[in-house]
């Protein structure tokens, strides 16, 4: 889907003290004191007007303060200076409660309530905070956000480019990303570009300089041209044959272990756009080269057209139809259909789900020669002194594994940014295949969960685990492997066939400027199977260089 560059900033900013809410409260003791000062009341209070409020909040937090507005007063900036948003708002309504009305109490609520996500009831306490005389960078810099997040861009803007004036150094490169998101929303591009190209360019290597890189990739027009996507990579297989438990492998084929060279070219534009309405289409090859197994080189090439509907800004829906075919060693493999139907939904900045369901169709262009039968009792010769085994008599192997078939799925998935730096997404889908042959047909459960971290000098790292149970509606034809012997009789097993399948995948990546990226990527399969040949372990190690030219428009 177009994602907005709003959609993709996630970001969660408190500020510490300058000194300038608590220099009047370091010369107040609380009263009914005595004259005599309080070390501990007095080093805590400096301390947080100096800005330290690590250092600070545990003298705070210990004092009796009972309505001493001044150290509840440095409490509320201090909590909110280390995220403690439920703990500042606390500290504010309590020195309110004992008498305080320094509008930068006011303030302090703001910025609370925004970060625990009351928009309204920070608007509200800014508000105050304005017309009492508070006017800091952080009062403008948290209206433009408030405002931002209530989608009053202009608003927003306007509090952004005075926080800014008023004090550059102590509110940038914040106030400089929002006000690139802000002028996005009002659809002024030239200035939303120059907004986080200054992110970009003045504060490399911050978490703040890749989301501005990210909002500007997501701001390039969509409907302009076409778009052209390559990743090249080179990976270790340390089962590319799929080697089940005790399966013996055939003398053709040297080993079960390979390197090869994968790649993936992706090609498209959206064709045509009407208000709401996009259609578009792309052409895409994937493929691998082995060095050892070239009978498991694949190439495999599809198309797709998808139709997009924009229900509300927030909102997308999108119908798709995708085919492809597949060789392995020049051999027609599989031709496949799909068509799905997904809605998008961003229900906050923070927050996005996605469902989505689908019908494939499948068609295999090989198939498994049936095996001889035998006399009817394992362990017996078979029947013909040349069999070099026999499976039971009345199984047609041929026809029960038959891949032919169709496929539903449902499913859903959501994604949560916790901070600019993580995210983290999961999701639930439901599958069901109907093959011609009783052996393939199966229901599974798919769960899977992953989180998002971006690390210093632009590196980010993804870590994914999925979970499949697959329950098939018959037991398998495939006898167990080691209890085939030449020229007697195998048995097969009773149970319908399950299969229990974890594979977990780590992404390391860096961009290398606007189009280029590298990648290095470390996956992990187990299936676990109550038949031995689909019973297996895989691991695989991989770079990877990727190449982005033109606007990307879909996700492929």
């Amino acid at each position: 889907m177009v994602r907005s560059a709003r959609g993709e900033a996630r970001i969660q900013f408190s500020f510490a003290s300058r000194g300038v809410l608590l220099a009047a409260g370091l010369a107040l003791g609380p009263p009914g004191a005595s004259a005599a000062p309080d070390p501990a009341r007095a080093g805590a209070l400096a301390l947080a007007a100096e800005g330290r409020c690590e250092a600070a909040l545990p003298g705070l937090r210990g004092l009796e303060a009972g309505e001493d507005v001044a150290v509840l007063s440095a409490r509320a900036v201090c909590e909110n200076a280390v995220g403690r948003a439920d703990a500042a708002l606390e500290a504010v309504l309590a020195a309110r409660a004992a008498g305080g009305t320094d509008p930068d109490l006011d303030l302090q609520e703001g910025i609370a309530r925004f970060q625990l996500g009351d928009a309204e009831g920070a608007d509200r306490a800014l508000a105050r905070a304005e017309a009492g005389g508070a006017h800091p960078p952080e009062r403008w810099l948290y209206q433009g956000l408030v405002a931002l997040s209530l989608r009053r861009a202009e608003t927003a803007s306007a509090a952004f480019d005075a926080a800014r004036r008023l004090d550059r150094d102590h509110v940038e490169p914040v106030a400089s990303y929002y006000l690139g998101l802000a002028h996005t929303e009002l659809g002024q591009a030239d200035a939303a570009r120059r907004a986080l190209e200054r992110v970009r360019d003045e504060w490399p290597g911050t978490p703040w300089a890749a989301e501005a890189e990210r909002a500007l990739a997501a701001a390039e027009p969509t409907g302009s041209g076409p778009w052209f996507w390559m990743e090249l990579g080179g990976e270790y297989d340390d089962n590319a044959v799929l080697r089940g438990s005790d399966v013996r492998l055939p003398e053709e084929i040297p080993g079960q272990r390979d390197t090869r060279l994968s790649y993936r070219l992706q090609t498209g534009a959206p064709l045509w756009q009407e208000g709401p309405w996009t259609l578009g289409a792309l052409a895409q090859l994937d493929g691998s080269v082995h060095d050892d197994l070239p009978e498991f080189d694949v190439t495999q090439p599809s198309v797709a057209v998808w139709l997009d509907r924009t229900l509300s800004p927030d909102t997308l829906a999108r119908l798709e139809l995708r085919s492809r075919y597949a060789w392995v060693e020049s051999e027609p493999f599989q031709l496949a259909h799909s068509i799905s139907l997904a809605l998008h939904q961003r229900w906050s900045e923070h927050h996005v789900s996605t469902l989505s369901a689908g019908f494939s169709r499948r068609d295999d262009r090989f198939g498994d020669e049936d095996i001889p039968d035998g006399p009817g009792v394992v362990g017996a010769r078979c029947l013909r002194p040349g069999d070099l085994v026999c499976g039971p008599p009345g199984v047609d192997e041929s026809r029960a594994r038959n891949r032919d078939g169709n496929g539903l799925w449902i499913g859903a998935a959501h994604r949560v940014d916790l901070h600019p730096s993580l995210a983290l997404f999961g999701g639930y889908r439901f599958r069901r295949f109907s093959a011609r042959g009783a052996e393939y047909s199966f229901a599974a459960h798919e769960w899977e969960a992953g989180v998002q971290l971006l690390l210093p000098a632009s590196f980010d790292l993804e870590l994914t685990g999925r979970y499949t149970r697959r329950d098939y509606r018959h037991p398998t034809t495939f006898p167990e492997p080691d209890e085939v012997f030449a020229g007697v009789q195998y048995g097969l097993r009773s149970t319908d066939r399950r299969e229990r399948d974890l594979r977990t995948q780590l992404v390391l990546g860096r961009p290398l400027g606007r189009r280029f990226r590298v990648e290095a990527r470390v996956s992990r399969e187990r299936v676990r199977s109550t038949a031995g040949v689909f019973d297996y372990r895989r691991h695989q190690v991989g770079g990877y260089l990727i190449v982005a030219l033109g606007s990307l428009g879909a996700d492929s």
